[in-house]
């Protein structure tokens, strides 16, 4: 996620934060007003707890197969790099698939906490 989703999203709790205290300031009168205002308090603690729910179920770890390809490929790559003979080309086509792992991993660590909005 990029930053501006991050801030777009910490804007929106923020808006049902002012929402859910403005509620909870209203004093209603006996009798309909009442029976609102409780329908009223059901749907934002629905909505609270729908949230908590959804951070609670998200997993924030990458899956094992995205490591099992990630080793698997740095053992090709040493493996390959120490039977194939040097020339120009194979060395450049090496290097290249070195920094294509590279990147992979790169963007593990950059992506290393995407919940805090530091990414």
């Amino acid at each position: 996620m990029s930053t501006s989703t991050f801030r777009c999203l910490s804007q929106c709790w923020k808006t049902f934060a002012r929402l859910s205290r403005a509620v909870m300031s209203m004093d209603p009168e006996p009798g309909r007003q009442s029976l609102i205002f409780a329908e009223l308090l059901k749907s934002l603690d629905g909505a609270a707890e729908a949230r908590e729910r959804r951070l609670a179920n998200v997993r924030v770890r990458l899956p094992g197969i995205y490591w099992a390809v990630i080793l698997f490929a740095a053992l090709m790559l040493l493996f390959v790099s120490s039977t194939i003979g040097p020339t120009r080309l194979r060395t450049s086509v090496l290097a290249a698939q070195l920094a294509v792992l590279g990147a992979f991993i790169g963007f593990v660590f950059i992506m290393d906490a995407p919940f805090t909005g530091e990414t």
